[in-house]
């Protein structure tokens, strides 16, 4: 019911409706958390799973600051979000086995050029392992920087509680979450009624 509660939470259209399904979902996975704490459910724990759900609801919404992403770049460079302070950053999580990705990596690399007067970038990151990623950014002429996760479990895509592939991000200058999972056109149009 939780997790039903929350994608209602999550997909809702109007405020009102949007508060009462967390609500819901909150007291779901709170109750979950005190009574079955030491469930496993085909070897996962179940307070991890519910863990995971608070977390995304309570700080990876849109007003929320968003979570530092930190790693290291193909070339061994670290990089972090907060490195790009002062300017919106579009987060694409993504890997070269994700066919849904193939087909916006070209859109991504015309946002990341379209994009760098406007004092905005693209951050990738990518869940390919180390050899496999370089092999993706050749074949998809990604021109925009990427931490590696090296897995779909690594720690940033663990961090954001990703279930879905590609998951846009768009983070305002201040390191606040302005758009979660919506789409690119609404990232640039949003980019592009600031000043």
């Amino acid at each position: 019911m939780g997790a039903i509660h929350f994608k209602n939470f999550d997909a809702s259209a109007d405020r009102v409706s949007g508060e009462a399904s967390k609500n819901k979902a909150l007291d779901c996975f709170q109750q979950l958390n005190a009574e079955y704490a030491d469930v496993t459910i085909q070897g996962f724990k179940l307070s991890d799973f519910t863990a995971k759900m608070l977390f995304e609801m309570t700080n990876l919404q849109v007003g929320c600051e968003a979570p530092e992403i930190e790693g290291k770049d193909a070339d061994g460079v670290s990089l972090k979000l907060s490195d790009y302070r002062g300017q919106h950053v579009i987060v694409i999580f993504w890997g070269g086995w994700c066919h849904a990705c193939h087909g916006l990596l070209p859109l991504m690399n015309q946002a990341a050029a379209q994009l760098k007067d406007k004092k905005a970038v693209v951050l990738g990151v990518n869940t390919d392992i180390e050899s496999e990623a370089k092999q993706a950014f050749a074949d998809y002429q990604v021109t925009f920087r990427n931490v590696l996760d090296n897995t779909t479990s690594g720690p940033n895509t663990s961090l954001y509680n990703l279930r879905n592939f590609p998951t846009l991000y768009l983070i305002d200058p201040k390191g606040v979450i302005a758009i979660k999972n919506g789409s690119l056109d609404a990232m640039i149009a949003r980019i592009n009624e600031t000043k």
